[in-house]
């Protein structure tokens, strides 16, 4: 699964896990900039304008009901969020699933916070070394992985993140681990609300919950607003082309 520089907003963010679908919709507006007297508010204010949502969840909850019917899922939870008006709706949103690679963003979000306030860390070297370095862990990495890393070349620790959220690299991921504080995914998904478990195949992150960190990075509340542009930034690049991005029409940025 894709996860994982450079867009001002995105527009949705959904992934499909089978036998497990999470589909997270939020709809962004860009907000218009420049002189604006009412400086407390929310400047997508000045874009406000009346949408025909109520209507999209019933259409979304008869294509869940459909789903189900059909037996191709067994479960399936929604989360819609519209910026622009603050109009929510949830479809089994409180559900919990097992987070598989969405964790990697967190990880994410906890790499680009530390180096917040060490700059360097990013540019920190990191070599990859041969499988066989690691027969003995009790989790050794897969380096059958997608676009994996060259074994022997040194990569940067932001090169290694870009490569797991844009490529769902887990043998980046893997290094990153080895190279950074033992407690950082467990310290950033504690920030969230999050407890780390210590069985990551456990169904304990719910769409709403994965949500939370979606909206933080796009009103930049967790990290500053270059960290966030950079993360959405990776989001964005994703390779991963199925789910919610097969049906969005060209030009379209998705995260």
């Amino acid at each position: 699964m894709n996860i994982i520089t450079n867009i001002p907003a995105f527009r949705s963010f959904f992934r499909v896990m089978l036998p497990v679908v999470l589909a997270l919709a939020p709809v962004f507006s860009l907000s218009g900039c420049g002189a604006y007297r009412n400086t407390l508010l929310n400047p997508s204010l000045l874009d406000l304008r009346a949408l025909p949502l109520p209507p999209a969840r019933l259409k979304v909850a008869e294509l869940v009901r459909e789903r189900l019917e059909a037996g191709d899922v067994q479960d399936i939870a929604v989360y819609f969020h519209a910026l622009p008006t603050g109009y929510w709706f949830g479809i089994n949103e409180e559900a919990k699933f097992i987070p598989a690679s969405l964790l990697k963003i967190y990880l994410m979000m906890g790499i680009l916070k530390e180096a917040q306030t060490n700059p360097g860390l990013l540019r920190e070297e990191v070599l990859i070394q041969k499988p066989e370095t690691f027969k003995e862990y009790p989790f050794p990495p897969s380096f059958d992985s997608n676009n994996p890393p060259v074994v022997g070349k040194e990569y940067t620790v932001e090169e290694l993140v870009s490569r797991m959220m844009v490529f769902s690299d887990n043998l980046s991921l893997f290094y990153l681990s080895l190279h950074l504080p033992e407690d950082l995914l467990g310290k950033t998904m504690s920030d969230f609300g999050l407890a780390s478990p210590e069985d990551v195949n456990q169904d304990f992150v719910s769409v709403k919950q994965q949500m939370m960190a979606m909206l933080a990075l796009y009103n930049s509340t967790y990290l500053s607003p270059e960290m966030s542009q950079k993360a959405l930034g990776y989001l964005a690049m994703a390779s991963y082309d199925s789910g919610l991005a097969a049906g969005l029409p060209r030009g379209v940025k998705e995260a």
